[in-house]
């Protein structure tokens, strides 16, 4: 069945008990890595707070650290979908902070299971090192992105550098919304983007600075990616 683009498709019981489920599961789960420790607690353990059979997590979740990614991978594909429609005259570092800018509306009221996250990485040095696998993922599909919005067909070093900065920048961010709870992330986001480009601006050397008229941020954003790389790795 097809549906126009005037109709909306209501949730059937069966799909809004899922997602209560699948919620609920996350709830659990992130209460009791940081209570306890990722390590030790159990899927069990998370299946009894929700009330369900352990086999039930398997349904929501392949494996205990997917928890962890339910919202992210959400985020990642919206993120994706949101650049590539950001006006072209915009340049590539001002249509991410733009589209940053707008998806942080969706951690508005997840401030405390940021927190959580935050923690639960923390005290791990095991999941840290899982982490880093989808952190680096991550940065792929944003280089892709950038790439595919410069008309590449795949991303080259300059995207997957902008990329990782970009993740950087919005890294910081979400640490001052924390830290800072009477900023609103999609603030924080503009704030740090602005520093970005103050940065960039301030790091070209002082002949390239008199032509800087005739060159964008991007253009320079390889030298000073290549500084800061290991902090996005870190």
């Amino acid at each position: 069945m097809s549906y126009s683009s005037t109709e909306v498709r209501v949730p059937s019981p069966r799909d809004a008990h899922k997602k209560r489920t699948r919620l609920a599961l996350r709830e659990a789960a992130l209460k009791l890595f940081a209570a306890q420790g990722f390590d030790t607690t159990t899927i069990e353990e998370i299946a009894e707070k929700v009330g369900v059979a352990a086999r039930t997590f398997f349904r929501y979740f392949p494996t205990k650290e997917s928890v962890l990614f339910l919202r992210e991978n959400a985020w990642v594909q919206s993120f994706v979908q949101i650049y590539r429609g950001e006006p072209t005259a915009l340049g590539d570092i001002d249509a991410m902070c733009a589209a940053l800018a707008q998806l942080a509306s969706s951690f508005v009221q997840d401030r405390e299971s940021q927190n959580l996250f935050e923690r639960i990485v923390a005290s791990s040095p095991t999941l840290r090192g899982r982490i880093q696998g989808h952190v680096e993922e991550n940065i792929q599909r944003v280089a892709e992105v950038i790439a595919t919005r410069r008309g590449l067909s795949q991303p080259d070093e300059s995207c997957v550098l902008l990329a990782e900065v970009g993740m950087l920048t919005h890294k910081r961010a979400i640490h001052v919304w924390l830290e800072q709870p009477d900023t609103p992330l999609s603030d924080a986001v503009v704030e740090e983007f602005r520093l970005l480009r103050e940065l960039l601006v301030h790091t070209e050397p002082a002949k390239a600075a008199r032509r800087r008229s005739s060159k964008s941020p991007e253009q320079i954003v390889g030298p000073l990616a290549k500084q800061i790389r290991g902090q996005v790795r870190g």
